[in-house]
């Protein structure tokens, strides 16, 4: 998932042709077309709560989205900070009976 949101993130930065060697894909001279429009960016967010998953979004930069836990469950890597976003379920009806 990194390396993939990495190319992602190159191609919209607007840099480009970009090449990358990972371990995963190989790109020679990739190119957006059409480019996209100068000063806007992609913000990028992931959804998981493994080990993995918030190594992954460190690295790229992502916002993690994920079910709140209560403080004592929470890893050291969601505790130290970065960007985090909160999923949660809403339930709606036409009126407050059907709910």
């Amino acid at each position: 998932m990194a390396e993939y949101a990495f190319i992602v993130k190159q191609l919209l930065s607007g840099k480009s042709p970009i090449t990358f060697d990972g371990a995963y894909y190989t790109l020679k001279c990739l190119k957006l077309t059409p480019a996209p429009a100068p000063g806007r960016t992609a913000k990028m967010f992931t959804s998981g709560s493994s080990t993995a998953s918030l190594a992954a979004a460190k690295a790229i930069g992502a916002t993690v989205v994920g079910y709140p836990r209560p403080p004592a469950e929470q890893t050291e890597m969601e505790i130290a900070g970065g960007s985090r976003g909160v999923r949660v379920g809403v339930i709606a009806r036409n009126s407050s009976a059907a709910a």
